[in-house]
């Protein structure tokens, strides 16, 4: 019976290919992380942008609900990256959503804007002013 035998240099070159590929496993795992991280943080602030701007046409709005809402939307969801400031600014014409995300060296920078519109009132001035021209 035939024994096959493995010669020593094949065992080392291996052990050092496979710490090759660890590296190279593991910082793919944390490219995946970061860039679902960025894509959480992303939509989180567009979602709280457009509900601002929906939300901002109404008298009794107040700044704070849009906070408590981005916070709720990213609060445990992110796997690599810790939000280290938000900031949301609303003005007449916007609702801005500012998100800071960082991890050692890893920084990702989220700001998304939605306009305030007033829809509603255009039409309705347009209907008036429809109405009244056609009364003789």
């Amino acid at each position: 019976m035939k024994r096959k035998t493995v010669k020593g240099s094949f065992t080392i070159e291996m052990t050092y290919l496979m710490g090759i590929f660890a590296f190279v496993f593991i910082t793919v795992i944390y490219t995946i992380f970061f860039f679902h991280d960025k894509a959480v943080l992303n939509s989180a602030a567009y979602e709280c942008a457009v509900v601002g701007s929906m939300k901002a046409r109404k008298k009794d709005f107040e700044k704070e609900e849009l906070e408590v809402l981005l916070r709720e939307r990213v609060n445990g969801r992110c796997l690599f990256l810790t939000v280290s400031a938000e900031k949301v600014t609303l003005d007449e014409k916007r609702v801005l959503v500012e998100l800071l995300g960082n991890k050692g060296p890893a920084k990702v920078a989220i700001r998304q804007e939605a306009a305030i519109t007033y829809g509603e009132d255009t039409l309705r001035k347009h209907y008036i002013w429809k109405k009244r021209l056609q009364s003789p």
